[in-house]
């Protein structure tokens, strides 16, 4: 997933609209580590304040047409197959997501 100047392994969003960036590596050594610690950064640094609009637009479209959904809601409806899953309130979520200090590591 591209995310600014680099590409993160896997972008995720938790039920509450947090994003997760999440990035796979094998190195063990303490200097790897520093260098995922400040490429998450970068990445949750590209993300922050951006918009739902934004994210879709720059982020998100080649994976959703690639997978055949035309928004971010049509592939979360689609992928809660419960039904449990409500648009109206994931927005607002995701916006919070996406704002400042609303990062963990």
């Amino acid at each position: 997933m591209r995310l600014g100047g680099g590409y993160a392994d896997l972008l995720a969003a938790e039920p509450s609209g947090r994003l997760a960036i999440i990035e796979v590596k094998l190195a063990k050594s303490p200097e790897a580590r520093r260098a995922v610690i400040a490429q998450v950064l970068t990445y949750a640094a590209y993300l922050r304040g951006m918009t739902r609009e934004t994210l879709e637009q720059d982020v998100l479209a080649a994976y959703l047409r690639g997978h055949e959904h035309e928004s971010l809601d049509h592939l979360l409806t689609a992928a809660v197959q419960d039904g449990s899953f409500g648009t109206s309130g994931y927005g607002s979520l995701l916006k919070r997501g996406c704002a400042p200090a609303e990062g963990a590591l």
